[in-house]
């Protein structure tokens, strides 16, 4: 057994770009100062159309 292939390395770097863009699309990155303001309303269905939309 080698070492990752290519392939194996991209399917892990989409994996945590996806998870990044989550988290970041949630506003709830780790060290962030949250802002003094009325919280939206959680949409759900809109975070993961939009996860949905990136991946394809």
């Amino acid at each position: 057994m080698g070492g990752p292939t290519a392939a194996k390395v991209r399917v892990a770097a989409l994996v945590a770009l996806v998870l990044v863009l989550g988290v970041a699309l949630r506003g709830q990155l780790p060290g962030a100062q949250p802002a003094n303001r009325a919280r939206p309303v959680d949409h759900t269905a809109g975070l993961l159309a939009m996860l949905a939309l990136v991946i394809a």
